[in-house]
């Protein structure tokens, strides 16, 4: 995993640095199932570089903290398009942790749980759906499908 992967996400940093070979292995598996897809959707000339997915699980869990920290706190300017991608890839983790049910109780699954603490610390219920003409549901998704992350707001917008 390349440091910058983990910039700005220092809990993320801390935990990969201590995750068994046997969870860095599962991710891995993730990880190659994933770059398969990335693969898939670039030219048949261009798929041989592509040698590593973009969205690695690594990469994921540390977008997570990158948010929740920029939501405690504030700072860099951040759009609203941007919401909806980082809440597409806890998506992406919560998948990624089913698929892995022992490790749920594990070093990755409790660093998520702390995480999702903090973004609940930081944002508010959204019963009413107010970010859906700027944060849309991902597509082909019930909203009965989608993690609870889905149905918060911030409660200071960074986007303001």
């Amino acid at each position: 995993m390349d440091v910058e992967d983990f910039r700005g996400a220092p809990r993320c940093r801390a935990v990969w640095d201590a995750l068994p070979g046997s969870v860095l292995a599962a991710f891995a598996r993730c990880d190659t199932r994933r770059l398969e897809v990335e693969r898939a959707r670039v030219a048949p000339r261009l798929r041989s570089a592509v040698t590593a997915p973009v969205y690695s699980v690594a990469h994921r869990f540390a977008c997570w903290e990158r948010l929740v920290g920029l939501l405690e706190v504030g700072g860099r300017p951040y759009f609203i398009v941007e919401y909806g991608n980082d809440l597409e890839s806890r998506d992406a983790l919560d998948e990624v942790m089913t698929s892995l049910p022992g490790e749920r109780r594990g070093p990755a699954g409790r660093l998520l749980a702390e995480l999702d603490a903090r973004f609940v610390a930081a944002t508010v219920p959204d019963p009413s759906g107010s970010l859906r003409p700027w944060v849309p549901l991902p597509h082909g998704r019930p909203p009965s499908g989608l993690g609870a992350w889905w149905r918060r707001r911030p409660l200071r917008e960074p986007w303001d």
